[in-house]
């Protein structure tokens, strides 16, 4: 008798038999899953030894299987410590109207119009902005700079205190 006729013989249902290639189980599997044997060559085990079995349990078991899934994180969360980071926006936008940055700066300073005020979505538009425009709106920007001594807001428009004039190009 060939070897692998004498093999499928002596394997009961649901036992694996190293050596053996099973396919997947249909859908529909009984509790107990038959191999499906290929061809394995003769060189790849000695007929003299035989492989132990190993008993599959029953599918059935993890098809009603409960996952515990992580807490999701919220898309947003309210910034932790408020006092902080208003004034790390307020200290960041009083840098860019700042007269150091402002005697470099022509970008802003084009943007000002006849009356020194610049839009507030232009200064979001700023790279060093940009990561707290991710945690706020832009009403609380605006309300971390109401306070500022260098800096005042008209609706969605910011400019320097006491001497807008002096920045003006135009």
């Amino acid at each position: 008798m060939p070897y692998q006729q004498q093999q499928q013989q002596q394997q009961p249902p649901g036992v694996y038999q190293p050596g053996a290639f099973h396919r997947p189980p249909p859908p529909h599997a009984s509790h107990f899953m038959v191999p499906q044997h290929f061809y394995v060559p003769p060189f790849a085990y000695s007929a003299d030894v035989q492989p132990y079995p190993v008993y599959l349990p029953p599918i059935e078991q993890f098809q009603n299987m409960h996952l515990v899934r992580p807490p999701m994180q919220p898309a947003w969360a309210p910034p932790q410590d408020q006092p902080n980071l208003q004034d790390d926006i307020r200290n960041q936008i009083e840098f860019y109207f700042s007269t150091n940055n402002l005697c470099h700066d022509t970008f802003l300073r084009r943007h000002m119009n006849d009356q020194g005020w610049v839009p507030i979505d232009l200064i979001l538009g700023f790279n060093r902005m940009r990561a707290f425009t991710g945690l706020v709106d832009t009403n609380y920007i605006l309300d971390a700079i109401r306070d500022s001594e260098l800096l005042e807001v008209q609706g969605n428009n910011v400019r320097r205190r006491n001497d807008w004039v002096e920045w003006l190009l135009h």
